[in-house]
């Protein structure tokens, strides 16, 4: 599954887990398989980036 690194206007950070991320109404939903698991307000968002989630060969 997709993981996002969400950065936020002050020092921190978090990974998130999600299918998609789709912005809606002055925030940031995540969703995994069509149910939403996270709100996250756009104003205190820097940056949303996609996590290339594939192992690279041994």
């Amino acid at each position: 599954m997709p993981r996002y690194l969400i950065t936020y206007l002050d020092p921190a950070d978090e990974q998130i887990t999600a299918d998609t991320i789709e912005p809606s109404d002055g925030q940031y939903i995540a969703y995994r398989g069509d149910k939403p698991t996270a709100w996250i307000p756009t104003a205190n968002v820097r940056s949303i980036v996609l996590q290339n989630d594939q192992e690279t060969p041994a």
